[in-house]
């Protein structure tokens, strides 16, 4: 976990059961043991926030690339209402129309 090997781990303990006597060590190796768990949980938390942090910027993202593209959307379908209410749509069965009667017409002139 830290780089320490097997060798070293027994090393220390033994060193920590003639400091601390066969009374005081299991209660210290306990609490330690707890330390690095609530420091192991403490980083779990983190990360899992930092990961949800991430997650929620990109929906953000995607959410006001949505927004803008409905906006621009809306924007142009209220520029077609408006010019269709004040110009004529082009309609070009009126354009056939007006060369038939412009071919009869010139036939009749002839």
């Amino acid at each position: 976990m830290f780089g320490i090997s097997f060798s070293e781990i027994v090393l220390i303990l033994v060193i920590a059961l003639i400091v601390l006597g066969p009374k005081k060590l299991p209660i210290v190796v306990h609490k330690t043991a707890n330390i690095f768990l609530k420091i192991k949980l403490y980083l779990e938390a983190i990360k899992r926030d930092v990961y949800l942090q991430n997650d929620f910027s990109e929906i953000n993202k995607t959410k006001e690339n949505f927004l803008h593209t409905y906006n621009q959307i809306k924007d142009d379908l209220v520029n077609i209402a408006s010019t269709s209410k004040e110009e004529k749509l082009y309609q070009p069965e009126l354009d056939f129309n007006k060369t038939i009667l412009n071919k009869h017409e010139a036939k009749i002139y002839q």
